[in-house]
């Protein structure tokens, strides 16, 4: 089986479980894994078929990684389903992790209730991403933010009162964790601008072998070193997953909060 699914799947092999024309969604099966894609092929969703709960897309695991920088979560808001990755993972390692998640598409939510295991108790709001986060009442402990509007993410994560918000549904202590595929580097620093308004440390770390950055954004000030380095033996012993490789790629940035 091969360890890159984006491979095999830009080949256009395995067997088509569901195909539309319209949104140019497509759910394929090869070798024990069903995958989502969209029109460009790029994948969106990737789960084990006998060990659905495995985090297999490289960027998953590298958002995780993000959970050294506070106490295990017990609320988090998911902002873009996908296939439901991270839900399935934390039903697993997590149970008593409130797990909300949020998609602007009801065929990505049905499709990821009817071939990703995402069960109908599982909570799923239908609306925008900065919609939710506006109004929302609930405040998080985590967020993870993984949104696209065809293969480019949506205005609203340029724009600095996602970002407010976002600090806003936090608790005291909260986490923001973004999935980036950004080339244009007028781009990326035009995002990290409006972030840093708001959070005392921003965190970037790019993929091992992919061209995904993720940005992880504290509320609080990080402590040294070695306290991420105890966090990160702590959560391998609970997700089985090593996450200390992560913590030496992780490139701290100044923040505004804190005068810098």
């Amino acid at each position: 089986m091969d360890e890159n699914p984006h491979v095999q799947l830009n080949q256009q092999t395995g067997e088509v479980l569901y195909h539309s024309s319209e949104s140019q969604i497509e759910i394929r099966q090869l070798d024990g894994r069903r995958r989502m894609h969209f029109g460009d092929k790029a994948v969106q969703a990737c789960m084990s078929l006998s060990k659905s709960h495995q985090l297999l897309l490289p960027y998953t695991k590298a958002m995780l990684a993000g959970l050294v920088f506070i106490e295990l979560p017990k609320r988090l808001l998911n902002l873009g389903l996908g296939g439901g990755s991270f839900i399935r993972f934390f039903d697993k390692t997590l149970p008593k992790l409130l797990v909300e998640s949020v998609d602007n598409s009801t065929e990505v939510i049905d499709l990821s209730r009817r071939f990703f295991e995402i069960s109908e108790s599982s909570p799923v709001h239908c609306m925008n991403a900065e919609d939710f986060v506006a109004d929302a009442a609930a405040n998080y402990d985590v967020i993870f933010c993984d949104l696209f509007a065809d293969s480019a993410h949506p205005d609203c994560m340029f724009d600095e009162a996602f970002y407010l918000n976002c600090h806003s549904r936090l608790g005291p202590s909260g986490l923001l964790a973004v999935n980036l595929l950004i080339t244009d580097e007028a781009k990326m620093v035009t995002l990290l601008q409006q972030v840093r308004k708001h959070f005392a440390v921003l965190v970037l770390m790019a993929v091992p072998d992919h061209t995904n950055t993720i940005l992880f954004a504290i509320k609080q000030p990080v402590v040294d070193s070695e306290f991420l380095v105890a966090r990160a033996r702590q959560l391998q012993a609970d997700f089985g997953i090593d996450l200390t490789p992560y913590i030496e790629r992780f490139m701290m940035l100044a923040s505004a909060v804190d005068g810098a």
